[in-house]
């Protein structure tokens, strides 16, 4: 099974020029702690986490963060196992995936329900929890008092 096949066509990815509380929103809307950031040319600029968001203040434009955004992403015809490998290694809720241009087609989400499907789950740390985690409460709490 290749990253190509399992592309998430929910999740969208968020502007570098949208802010932190909308991209927050956007998490909790879809259930992760992570979002790619793109350009307007669909290039992958990096991946946000509620965290960064919630350390910098949230009516910025995530363009003008003081911070290193994650740059882990995956080409279309990686395997499966590195998806798996990458989320478990660096606890992340989803995976940017790229095709032979290095353009932004897409991303991984939901990995329990493929975890689950294959054989690699039981090569994977039990340690690891792959489950895709919502944006925290004080992301919720701090996104409700600023709206």
């Amino acid at each position: 099974m290749i990253a190509g096949s399992l592309l998430s066509g929910i999740i969208q990815p968020v502007l570098a020029g949208t802010n932190g509380r909308d991209a927050l929103l956007l998490m909790n809307e879809y259930h992760v702690s992570h979002l790619p950031v793109v350009d307007a040319e669909d290039n992958l600029i990096g991946i946000i986490s509620s965290e960064n968001i919630l350390s910098q203040n949230v009516e910025d434009p995530i363009a003008s963060y003081s911070i290193q955004l994650l740059r882990f992403y995956l080409q279309e015809n990686d395997h499966l196992y590195e998806a798996i490998k990458m989320v478990g290694e660096h606890e992340l809720t989803l995976l940017p995936v790229l095709d032979n241009n290095d353009q932004y087609v897409g991303c991984i989400s939901r990995m329990q329900s493929f975890v689950g499907q294959s054989g690699f789950a039981r090569r994977v740390s039990a340690s690891r929890d792959l489950r895709c985690r919502p944006a925290s409460e004080a992301a919720r709490s701090t996104v409700a008092e600023r709206t």
